[in-house]
């Protein structure tokens, strides 16, 4: 299965994403193990992941999304990054990494050339 213009970076990108979410889940349940506001943050956390997986799927040709769809889902996980860190849910700094890497998922959703190798619109 050849992938061009940017849809293996695009899927390679998303995959950090996430695997940086599961880190920073570990990282934040280690670290906050006896406190009792961890459940809406290991939520939000855990979304992110998903949310990332979600994209890194919707890169592939059998993808379930048009080009449309991506970009519109980076940007909506763009917003759960934001509004999470804004209102001090997950680390600042964890969301600074996820959001530069949301952007550059953005970024690869855009290219001209990914319309032609995810799902036809």
């Amino acid at each position: 299965m050849s992938m061009k213009n940017g849809s293996k970076a695009g899927m390679i990108v998303s995959g950090i994403g996430g695997i940086i979410a599961m880190i920073g889940l570990a990282v934040f349940f280690d670290s906050h193990a006896n406190s009792g506001a961890t459940i809406a943050t290991l939520g939000i956390i855990l979304l992110l992941a998903a949310m990332f997986f979600a994209l890194c799927g919707a890169f592939s040709k059998t993808g379930q999304w048009t080009a449309k769809g991506v970009t519109f889902f980076a940007f909506l996980t763009a917003a759960v990054i934001f509004a999470a860190t804004f209102i001090k849910t997950i680390d600042p700094i964890f969301g600074a990494i996820e959001l530069v890497v949301v952007i550059v998922v953005i970024v690869f959703s855009c290219l001209p050339g990914i319309k032609t190798n995810i799902a036809k619109e």
